[in-house]
């Protein structure tokens, strides 16, 4: 289960403290396509007979009940129906038993479960702004404190994750520390770790700007918590200093309890490797890459040294032309803690089915795709985490119907593969593909895949019927909302344009970070005006060390992305056992927010940046993956019930 930290601008401009305002609408459909987990929390009613939860026997045996029952009794059991219909995903004969008791004469508790289970259906159908309104309502919270507590605790952790899921996560989160005191321990447990999942979703600027104006201090301590767990981009000491501090300022405070990632951190440092063995090409094809990658490991390393870190000795041996297992075992015998590399592929592969005694961090990503060594990780550029990323921005954007215009070559092959599984997994739709053998033939492509020769042979057709010219505008196919491009620089900058010519210039254009050379070229990339892309913060951020690289390193500017590579394997190398023992932990490196997933590769997150006046902007987001959600709801145990629900670049081959 995993946790991101990212760019979230979509919570509301106040300090907090007190009740949560209505939020201003912010539709996260990203996640909305997999909201049928929320249904879970669902429960009967207090005050009326009670059935086992989930058959349809069950369902029949209330519907005959409420056909004998009249007034409140009635809407009891229409209610219980409705509310196992939602949790067997019978969505439009719930709809329909809710209209029905809708319109009846309620009491409060009843009016509220009402209300509670008709925003569960909003939620179940991708609705999340009518969620909200419905659980924010006037009358919902003006009788709120006269429900039973369970029916409250029910009511304020629905609306804490439709306000999650809508992208207001600091609202979330004032939301469950209100609720907190009605919870079971069970609940309460639930709805922290959710609490901290919201706040990892706050870049680490919102959270500063919202420390400095909250007025209840627990919220406070929660939000100096998270800027600490985020603040791990570089130096372990520092980090672990820092939570110390809190520890000591924040007695009493819940989070005391220390999400695994923050729990693990003393171990982690305690653990962490004296020496490191680097195993990269230093000549050859691959030569540039591999000199890239170790100035970029040893910049970082320098960094944390002048820091006053602890950092280890490293030992640096070339792969060209070696056998890899040989190699690890060298530099294994020769005392080292850890290993970082190879970069080739097929190196790469050869490990995974080797004997691995001590933790290496692959620098690409092998062929093998069953087991590998435990000790394993790999770590890589790889395009089609791009690629997934944006399918998972572009269908949160409101886009549901993709054209993809992509080179006949087949080193793009993958990347198309991940953007078309991560968007159907999300419910949109690849409408057309547009394969180019050359720039040459970019105009006539893109033409025909927006059926502009049609357009025009019916115009031809009109005028032959007519008996005379026509003033006509061809037509372009408007059954495609937005563009995947996959494209370097050269051809992405006559792709742009082409569109426009090609009476497509509306349609909004998304890229991976192939499509930007990495740095700012107004001049030429005005003719990008408005791409949406993939690219990581290295990129789009000078940070000191990125100036001081480019400064002193002869050509680094070609290897922009290696460097930041370079850096990130050496914050990963001492916090991979941090990844793998905590599956919500994320690092906030310079390529991107890094997370482990259940093969032990890192994946990583990217910001989204636009190009604007001929360069990148980052752009905020609340895209969440699908692989984000917890599909276990929070638990619900209503009184005198005896269940409980629970809520339970460039690649080397």
């Amino acid at each position: 289960m995993n946790t991101v930290g990212l760019s979230n601008r979509a919570v509301t401009r106040r300090p907090y403290g007190g009740m949560i305002p209505a939020m201003r609408p912010l539709r996260n459909l990203a996640i909305v396509a997999l909201a049928g987990w929320l249904a879970g929390c669902a429960a009967p009613s207090i005050d009326t007979p009670r059935t086992p939860a989930g058959t349809g026997d069950d369902i029949a045996e209330l519907l005959a009940a409420a056909d004998k029952a009249t007034g409140s009794e009635r809407a009891g059991y229409l209610l219980q129906a409705a509310a196992q219909l939602v949790r067997q995903s019978r969505f439009d004969q719930a709809e329909r038993l809710l209209d029905d008791v809708g319109r009846m004469e309620l009491d409060t508790t009843r009016r509220a479960h009402h209300s509670e289970l008709s925003a569960r259906l909003a939620l179940e159908r991708g609705d999340v702004d009518t969620a909200v309104t419905l659980l924010q309502a006037p009358e919902l919270l003006r009788n709120l404190d006269s429900l039973p507590r369970p029916r409250q605790a029910a009511i304020g952790l629905l609306r804490a994750r439709a306000l999650a899921l809508r992208g207001d996560h600091l609202a979330s989160v004032q939301q469950r520390i209100s609720v907190e005191p009605l919870l079971t321990a069970a609940q309460r447990d639930r709805s922290r770790a959710e609490l901290w999942r919201s706040l990892m979703y706050v870049d680490s600027a919102e959270l500063e700007r919202y420390r400095d104006q909250a007025i209840h201090k627990e919220m406070r301590g929660w939000l100096e918590l998270a800027l600490i767990a985020k603040a791990n981009d570089g130096s372990l000491d520092t980090q672990l200093a820092r939570l110390d501090r809190w520890q000591r300022e924040w007695r009493g405070h819940p989070g005391q309890e220390l999400p695994g990632d923050l729990r693990l951190l003393r171990e982690v440092a305690a653990a962490r490797p004296d020496r490191v063995a680097l195993l990269l090409p230093l000549s050859g094809q691959l030569g540039p890459f591999g000199e890239a990658l170790r100035d970029g490991f040893m910049a970082a390393l320098y960094e944390a040294r002048a820091r006053g870190d602890r950092t280890p000795t490293v030992r640096l041996y070339d792969t060209t032309g070696k056998d890899p297992v040989a190699l690890y075992q060298q530099a294994v015998a020769d005392g080292a803690q850890a290993v970082v590399g190879p970069l080739d592929k097929n190196q790469v592969t050869a490990l995974q089915s080797a004997q691995l005694d001590v933790p290496i961090l692959a620098l690409n990503r092998g062929e093998q795709l069953g087991r590998v060594p435990a000790t394993l990780f790999q770590f890589s550029l790889a395009p089609e985490d791009e690629a997934a990323r944006v399918a998972d921005v572009a269908f949160s954007e409101g886009h549901r119907r993709a054209l993809v215009i992509a080179p006949e070559a087949e080193n793009v092959t993958r990347e198309l593969q991940a953007f078309g599984e991560r968007w159907r997994q999300h419910g949109g739709q690849v409408v057309a593909t547009a394969r180019y053998r050359h720039q040459e033939s970019l105009s006539s492509v893109i033409r025909g895949v927006l059926n502009l020769p049609q357009s025009q042979a019916r115009a031809v057709e009109l005028e032959r019927l007519l008996g005379r010219n026509l003033q006509f505008q061809p037509r372009r196919r408007q059954d495609v909302d937005m563009v995947l491009m996959l494209a370097g620089p050269q051809q992405a900058r006559s792709i742009a344009p082409t569109l426009a010519y090609h009476y497509a210039g509306d349609i909004p254009v998304y890229a991976l970070s192939r499509s930007y050379t990495g740095l700012p070229q107004p001049a030429v990339d005005q003719d990008l005006e408005g791409m949406r892309f993939a690219e990581m913060p290295w990129i789009l951020n000078n940070s000191p060390l990125k100036q001081q690289i480019l400064n002193s390193i002869p050509r680094s500017a070609s290897y922009l992305r290696f460097y930041a590579m370079g850096v990130d394997s050496y914050l990963l190398h001492s916090r991979m056992a941090q990844l793998a023992r905590v599956p919500d932990s994320r690092l906030y490196g310079q390529t991107g927010v890094l997370s482990l997933d259940q093969h032990r590769v890192v994946v990583r997150e990217l910001p989204l940046a636009v190009i604007r006046n001929g360069r990148p902007q980052e752009i905020a987001s609340t895209a969440l993956r699908l692989d984000d959600i917890n599909p276990a709801m929070e638990g619900t145990r209503y009184e005198g019930s005896s269940e409980s629900r629970e809520a339970r670049p460039r690649r080397f081959d």
